[in-house]
């Protein structure tokens, strides 16, 4: 299930997604955030007006990958997951608007 997640920066938001995921619930979720933008952002909720998106992904999340790129997200750069975590390499993707 995609969901989309609020950070401390006003102008940018995070999406969480997997695999199973279909495109087109992806594509509508960028579209509604995209929609969202051009409202004014409001301090008393902060639910509009992002201007960049960022998901992470695993190296195991190559389908996921694909429908980012086809959104036309960048693709910033592969780091490793946190101490204590099983070793990985996660992604960051990123879509300016």
């Amino acid at each position: 299930m995609i969901q989309k997640h609020q950070t401390a920066c006003c102008a940018l938001c995070q999406i969480t997604a997997s695999n199973e995921d279909s495109f087109k619930d992806l594509k509508d979720m960028v579209d509604k955030i995209k929609m969202e933008a051009k409202y004014a952002w409001a301090p008393e909720d902060r639910s509009a007006g992002e201007r960049c998106i960022f998901v992470i992904t695993t190296e195991k999340e190559l389908h996921l990958e694909d429908n980012l790129r086809e959104l036309c997200f960048d693709r910033v750069k592969p780091f490793r997951r946190r101490n204590g975590y099983k070793p990985g390499a996660l992604t960051m993707w990123t879509l300016s608007f």
